[in-house]
């Protein structure tokens, strides 16, 4: 097979997939924002807390982001018609197999 692999469906981007992605990394983002909560009130820190809230939603921001760039990014490679994403075994660039 030279040519392209032809993907019957090339448009099956899934707006649902990426928004639970989204959530998944907010999720995420929330569960790692409350154990630096933990951790930061448990130290001798004296910090704003009006700093503190906006850096743990940044946090979750983050991980919101994180999810869909990771979510887009797997639609885009299944959707691509690109013969390199479709290619079953990895070729080994080990020395004693050439």
């Amino acid at each position: 097979m030279d040519g392209p692999i032809l993907n019957p469906n090339p448009n099956n981007f899934s707006g649902v997939r990426s928004l639970v992605a989204t959530f998944i990394g907010a999720l995420i983002g929330c569960t790692v924002s409350y154990f630096l909560s933990i951790l930061i009130s448990n130290s001798p820190t004296g910090l704003d807390p009006a700093r503190l809230r906006l850096f743990y939603i940044m946090v979750i921001i983050s991980g919101s982001f994180a999810g869909f760039g990771i979510e887009i990014t797997r639609q885009m490679q299944a959707s691509s018609t690109e013969q390199d994403y479709y290619h079953k075994r990895h070729q080994s660039y080990n020395r004693k197999d050439r």
